[in-house]
């Protein structure tokens, strides 16, 4: 009834098996939701939703980001490992606190998960953070350069002046950039 995959494929169900996390996924192949159902020639997830396609979103993920990156300011990896020391830049990583912990972080980085950016950068939030309240040029990133671009987009709608890491910490890692470790 599920199948396991390794977690990039999806969230549902998590189980830890020798030190990675797997992904347990329904199967609707045991339920037959991939045969016509009882209902004659139709296949049941027609029937499920009563249209002749599966339903569809009305953007896909990257539509998103390729929006979000047409109106944000978007800074090169290059420019950032020259200007990330300059207490003027801010660098703000979005990326999950276990992403931080495994992989390592921008030295001078501030942790902002991505979750909860709208209420820290917002003044009128009872979880505002002080770090938002700077003369500072703010660069957000994630780590490939997606979740940055859409929150972004997202505090540039909320009237917040920010930009972000055009190739997040994986192009920052690729092009030499300084990393520093969690203290485990």
């Amino acid at each position: 009834m599920f199948r396991q995959y390794p977690l990039e494929t999806g969230n549902d169900r998590r189980r830890k098996n020798d030190g990675c996390w797997f992904v347990r996924i329904f199967v609707p192949e045991v339920l037959g939701l991939h045969r016509r159902s009882h209902r004659g020639s139709v296949p049941a997830w027609q029937w499920l939703y009563g249209t002749d396609d599966m339903p569809r979103l009305k953007m896909s993920s990257s539509q998103m980001v390729a929006a979000a990156r047409a109106r944000i300011e978007e800074i090169s990896t290059e420019l950032l490992i020259e200007k990330h020391r300059d207490p003027d830049w801010v660098v703000v990583d979005i990326r999950d606190i276990r992403e931080r912990q495994n992989c390592g972080f921008i030295p001078g980085s501030f942790h902002a998960p991505r979750g909860m950016v709208e209420f820290w950068v917002d003044p009128d939030s009872p979880y505002f953070k002080e770090i938002f309240d700077l003369d500072a040029k703010y660069v957000f990133h994630c780590a490939s350069g997606w979740r940055s671009a859409l929150s972004v987009a997202t505090l540039q709608d909320m009237g917040f002046a920010a930009a972000h890491l055009k190739d997040g910490f994986a192009g920052w890692q690729r092009k030499g950039g300084p990393v520093e470790q969690t203290p485990r």
